[in-house]
C-alpha cells in the first residue's frame, strides 16, 4: 500500500511539474503578448499624432517669424525715437511741416513754376 501511495505521489508530482512548466511557458507568452501590445499602441499613437506635430512646428515657425518682424520694428522705433530727440530733426519738421523759418532768414519762392 505504501508503494501505491508513493507511486501516486510521484505521478501527481510529475503532473504538478508539468503544470508548472506549462504555466511558466504561458506566462512568458503572456508577457511577450503584453509587450507587443504596448509597443503597437505606442507606435500607432505616434503615427496618429504626426499631423498635430507638423501643425505645431508650422505654428512655431510662424510665431518665430512674427517675433523677428516685431524685433525689427522695435529697433526701427527706437532709432526713430533717438532721431526725434535731436535738434536737427525738430528744426526739419518745423521747416517742412509747419513752414517756420529762423529769425532774419530769407525765403525765396520760385513763382515761374507755379504760374504754368
Amino acid at each position: 500500500m505504501n508503494i501505491i501511495k508513493t507511486a501516486r505521489k510521484i505521478k501527481n508530482l510529475k503532473s504538478v511539474k508539468s503544470a508548472v512548466t506549462y504555466a511558466k511557458k504561458n506566462h512568458i507568452k503572456l508577457k511577450l503578448f503584453v509587450l507587443i501590445a504596448v509597443c503597437s499602441v505606442m507606435i500607432i499613437r505616434g503615427i496618429m499624432q504626426q499631423p498635430q506635430i507638423l501643425a505645431n512646428k508650422a505654428e512655431i515657425e510662424r510665431l518665430q517669424n512674427e517675433i523677428d518682424y516685431e524685433k525689427e520694428r522695435q529697433e526701427e522705433i527706437e532709432d526713430m525715437r533717438d532721431m526725434v530727440e535731436t535738434d536737427e530733426y525738430i528744426e526739419k519738421i518745423a521747416r517742412d511741416k509747419l513752414g517756420m523759418i529762423k529769425k532774419n532768414e530769407k525765403i525765396f519762392i520760385d513763382v515761374s513754376k507755379s504760374g504754368n
